[in-house]
């Protein structure tokens, strides 16, 4: 059996924030799961619901800021004190915490256009010593779901190592 932590380890920290997903690692998750949104200016942040409102206190569209905008928020405080200051951190953040062997699942909550921001995040946070571990063949995106079927599979086949989809059409290469 495989742990997988739900948007980090989001019961002891602030969901889809860096502290969650470190801990999650650090409690032993074979896998984590996180949520993105595209920002104003391009930019996929790990952030569960299409406004700011339920984990920063301050009520925004996630589409409507930019990444600067987004990062000026505490995306920790909802959960207790000890996280105030926690940040909405940006895909490539996330990648960057993946331990050898480890996976991230990855749901695409925004719009369709958001594969080729999935390419360059996962271009982005593949330096240094994540470069290693793709070259090893270790995946850090396993899957990624997103609600949109007109994200084809073809365009992030070089990215993840499965899609899940809740609507199959032939667009997607399916029968």
């Amino acid at each position: 059996m495989e742990i997988i932590g739900h948007r980090g380890a989001s019961f002891d920290a602030p969901e889809n924030t860096l502290a969650s997903v470190h801990l999650a690692w650090a409690q032993g998750a074979d896998a984590v799961e996180i949520d993105v949104h595209l920002s104003l200016d391009g930019r996929l942040v790990a952030i569960h619901d299409a406004n700011t409102r339920r984990t920063t206190r301050v009520n925004r569209k996630v589409a409507r800021q930019t990444l600067a905008q987004l990062r000026a928020l505490d995306a920790g405080r909802w959960k207790a004190p000890r996280w105030a200051g926690e940040k909405i951190p940006t895909l490539e953040e996330v990648l960057g915490t993946i331990p050898p062997g480890q996976r991230l699942f990855v749901e695409i909550k925004s719009r369709a256009d958001a594969a080729p921001e999935l390419a360059a995040a996962k271009r982005r946070g593949s330096a240094a010593p994540l470069s290693q571990r793709h070259q090893l063949g270790i995946p850090t995106v396993s899957s990624v779901l997103n609600p949109d079927a007109r994200l084809h599979r073809q365009s992030i086949t070089d990215i993840i190592r499965s899609y899940l989809a809740r609507v199959l059409t032939p667009e997607m290469g399916c029968a």
